[in-house]
């Protein structure tokens, strides 16, 4: 593991998501082997496993697309007010959800011709 990121950090985000719970149903815990590309883990345990490995750590920029599209409430907007709390990212979320836009600084739609207009 990276060793700038504590097990506070993760067990924030574990919890922030939901997936504790499936933490906690493990034998190991954060120390279960898992089989490779996820196999045998549910859709929402795989995304939200690959939504804190990509939330872990300080970043200057943050690429997601359509991640909270697996997280129901108050996961989801746990999630968001975590991601709006770091004034020392970008985030640039790709998603096809308009409700976003009510917590997003800047909103940028790709019409189907190619132009990006912004608002």
């Amino acid at each position: 593991g990276n060793n700038d990121i504590s097990i506070d950090e993760v067990n924030k985000l574990a919890s922030l998501t939901g997936l504790d719970s499936f933490i906690k149903s493990c034998k190991q815990g954060y120390d279960t082997m898992l089989l490779p590309v996820g196999i045998k883990l549910s859709n929402n345990d795989r995304r939200n496993i690959l939504l804190i490995r990509a939330l872990l750590g300080s970043h200057r920029l943050l690429l997601l697309e359509d991640p909270f599209d697996h997280l129901k409430e108050p996961f989801r907007s746990n999630v968001i007010n975590h991601i709006r709390r770091d004034k020392s990212c970008t985030v640039l979320i790709a998603s096809q959800h308009d409700d976003l836009s009510a917590v997003c600084d800047h909103i940028y739609h790709l019409e189907m011709n190619g132009q990006i207009k912004g608002s």
